[in-house]
């Protein structure tokens, strides 16, 4: 993982896929990933009542995302 040049508030992980380049993951991966994102980045807000909020919707969001995975790999293993 090439780490040089990262900013501080990024996540080795987040720098990771963004220079990967492009990677034919599942759909799920995105919204996982961009609920994480978002999940981490409302912290940053000035309003944190209505951050806890796009928490709350995130969390449930991510574990929607996390089942759809689930189901998403259970199908390919059919296969």
């Amino acid at each position: 993982m090439n780490e040089e040049g990262m900013p501080v508030y990024w996540s080795p992980i987040l720098w990771w896929l963004h220079h990967q380049g492009p990677v034919n993951y599942p759909p799920e991966i995105d919204k996982v990933m961009a609920g994480l994102t978002i999940h981490s980045l409302s912290y940053l807000l000035a309003d944190q009542k209505e951050a806890e909020k796009m928490r709350t919707v995130m969390k449930s969001q991510l574990v929607a995302a996390v089942q759809e995975l689930g189901a998403h790999k259970a199908s390919q293993q059919k296969r």
